[in-house]
């Protein structure tokens, strides 16, 4: 058993599930340009899918609409 911490931290071998060794070095790597330009088209592409419809492209939402409106009678 270690009395001094410090000596105990020195000389002790890395543990194979600690977190150190769970990450992917990869991760840690900076996006190169090519990365970068990939990753902001895919996000140009991702909002222009995710735009909400308007109500004239959409019948059904001003039929919820009306829907709601008869619950205020309560």
């Amino acid at each position: 058993m270690y009395c001094d911490f410090e000596e105990y931290v020195k000389n002790r071998k890395p543990d194979k599930l600690s977190l150190k060794n769970l990450v992917d070095p990869s991760l840690e790597k900076p996006y190169d340009k090519d990365e970068l330009a990939l990753l902001s088209h895919l996000a140009v592409i991702y909002s222009e899918s995710i735009t909400p419809a308007s109500e004239d492209e959409n019948p059904e939402a001003e039929a919820e609409a009306d829907d709601d409106d008869d619950d205020d009678d309560f």
